[in-house]
């Protein structure tokens, strides 16, 4: 009878070790088919809604600027002020 609770911590144990496996990267073909998917949906949105303007970083961020700043050299004391506003694809 004392090797019942043996047997489910060491079932617990298993389950837990296997929840914490890493899950297998996937591979670059399919990471470029995925980006390219989300470019399109990003760049379909932007033309659904009418924005102008769109960049997109090499880092897949796509962004808009919509007021530039002055050509006014910063200092070291100067505080940068950032306003951003994000989106989900479905408009929320």
């Amino acid at each position: 009878m004392t090797t019942r609770p043996v047997i489910a911590m060491f079932l617990c144990l298993m389950m837990a070790l296997l929840a914490c496996s890493k899950e297998e990267t996937l591979p670059a073909s399919t990471s470029v088919l995925r980006s390219q998917m989300e470019d399109s949906l990003i760049f379909d949105y932007v033309k659904r809604n009418n924005i102008d303007s769109v960049l997109r970083h090499p880092t897949a961020l796509a962004y808009r600027i919509r007021r530039k700043g002055s050509n006014e050299m910063i200092k070291h004391t100067s505080v940068p002020t950032l306003i951003f506003t994000t989106r989900l694809l479905n408009g929320r």
